[in-house]
């Protein structure tokens, strides 16, 4: 019994906290719109300094901490996008960068939008209302 009761604590934790931030993090300015989203929406954020052949990975993950999707940038930006991969629909930016992804079949609920870099991470939440 106690077992369970720290495991739904945990999740009720995890689903409150609505920004999560690493100190050292180069990432910042982190927006997620619309949020709350029927599946299609941006990701905003800016890096505070660039370095040559940067990785940037963008996660989304669900409240048990399941990866459902995940981008990984590296910076400069090596474009075009891969046409097989449909989450991503595009990605505009340095040093500022905005991706579109597309979660329309993906269930509602609530998930979070990882950006990690070398240095940290940054995490805020995002609602699905599919």
């Amino acid at each position: 019994m106690k077992k369970l009761v720290f495991i739904l604590l945990s999740i009720v934790i995890m689903s409150c906290e609505k920004e999560q931030i690493l100190e050292d993090s180069n990432i910042s300015n982190l927006a997620i719109y619309p949020n709350p989203s029927s599946g299609i929406f941006n990701i905003y954020f800016s890096l505070k300094e660039q370095e040559p052949l940067q990785t940037v990975d963008i996660n989304i993950i669900n409240k048990f901490g399941t990866i459902l999707a995940t981008e990984e940038l590296v910076i400069p930006l090596s474009l075009p996008i891969d046409s097989a991969d449909t989450t991503v629909i595009s990605i505009i930016g340095s040093p500022s960068y905005n991706i579109i992804f597309n979660l329309e079949n993906t269930p509602k609920g609530i998930y979070f939008v990882e950006i990690v870099t070398k240095d940290g991470f940054l995490r805020k939440e995002l609602i699905l209302l599919n």
